[in-house]
Formats: structure tokens, sequence, C-alpha cells
């Protein structure tokens, strides 16, 4: 019985080693949005005529922003969802929309 107890607790310690590896391994980290995906987002924002968009603000996380949606494990912009806000661009948008190249969905219609 004495000569199992080093291989036990060796089995043990290998165990708890793998468990503590597990956890970090799942730990989510924050990522925040890009500098450049803020910036297209912000001039976008400008294309529009009183624009009612509070925490579109720079210096701010735009993962954050109302109607944003980003990838969690790389902060890029996937999603605008700014039907609602009653938005109008006389001039046409920004084509800083195209810097978002991760963007997936597209939204700027209202309910009718």
């Amino acid at each position: 019985m004495t000569s199992t107890l080093p291989k036990l607790l060796v089995i043990l310690l290998l165990l708890t080693l793998y468990c503590s590896i597990q956890t970090v391994a799942n730990t989510t980290i924050p990522v925040h949005c890009h500098p450049h995906q803020a910036e297209a987002l912000l001039q976008l924002k400008s294309s529009f005529v009183n624009p009612n968009l509070s925490s579109w603000k720079p210096s701010t996380d735009c993962c954050h922003w109302e109607g944003v949606t980003c990838d969690t494990s790389s902060g890029q912009v996937t999603a605008l969802d700014l039907g609602y806000y009653n938005l109008q661009s006389p001039s046409g948008l920004d084509p800083a929309l195209f810097n978002l190249t991760s963007l997936r969905n597209l939204s700027l219609a209202g309910d009718i």
C-alpha cells in the first residue's frame, strides 16, 4: 500500500494542474472594439442628421454602443441594428461603412 501512495499523489497533482489550466483557458478575456472600427462608426454617425446615438462617443468601447454588436473574440463589429433610431442621411451614408469589413448584418429600416 505504501508504494501506491506516491503514485496516487502524482495523479492527484496532475489532475489539479489540468483543472487549473482548463479554468484559465476557459476564462473570457474582454475584447474591446478596434479603434479603426470606432472611427468608422463615428464617421457613419456624422452622416446622419441629428442622430440620437448618445452612447456613440469617442474614446469609449464601441462594442457597447447602441445598436452595435461585436464578435466577442475579435472585437470586430459584426452587426448594426439602427432601424429604430429614425436616422436620416440626406447626402447618403458615409463610405466609412465599408471599413467595417466583418459586418454581417445591417439594419437601418424601422417598423413602417
